[in-house]
């Protein structure tokens, strides 16, 4: 064999290889995290060329950051993506424990829900799950902002109140 099929050879062997060193890392992490107080079902674990993407719902930013320690330190990783996000956890009157809404996706959710509806001139702000509307909406719209806030807002978002400061044009 030549010395340059022995290279084209050596680095189609490298491709191949590849996938299953990025299989093994994912496994080698996701046993590694199994030892961690952070239940393993709510992260996903993936690897490509040796970067590791986290993904998934932690409790709190120092959760986050430690978990992405752990594994950035873990042989066989070249670097971490982590896409982890922060959810405050709440207990249900199950005694269940779930993960409360951030105000960010209530504010993106309530906007959405308002941009569908072609309802223009809300603001939106959100603090610790109160949400207010401020701005301006014409009369014939008013209700159907406040409804639309409500019901998306207090229904699938998880705030706990909206409060309706909109003026009425």
């Amino acid at each position: 064999m030549s010395r340059l099929g022995g290279i084209v050879l050596a680095g189609a062997l490298a491709l191949v290889g590849c996938s299953k060193s990025d299989e093994h890392v994912s496994e080698t992490v996701k046993a590694r995290l199994a030892n961690e107080p952070t239940p393993l079902s709510q992260l996903q674990v993936s690897t490509k060329d040796r970067i590791v993407k986290l993904e998934g719902v932690v409790s709190t930013e120092a959760e986050r950051d430690r978990l992405e320690r752990i594994v950035r330190d873990m042989d066989g990783v070249l670097a971490v993506d982590n896409r982890l996000t922060v959810q405050r956890p709440v207990q249900t009157t199950a005694g269940d424990i779930a993960f409360a809404p951030d105000d960010r996706a209530i504010r993106d959710g309530i906007r959405k829900k308002l941009d569908e509806a072609g309802i223009q001139g809300v603001t939106l702000d959100v603090r610790d799950r109160i949400v207010r509307l401020g701005g301006e909406v014409d009369r014939s719209r008013h209700a159907d902002a406040v409804r639309i806030a409500r019901d998306a807002g207090l229904g699938e978002l998880g705030a706990q109140r909206v409060d309706d400061q909109l003026v009425v044009r």
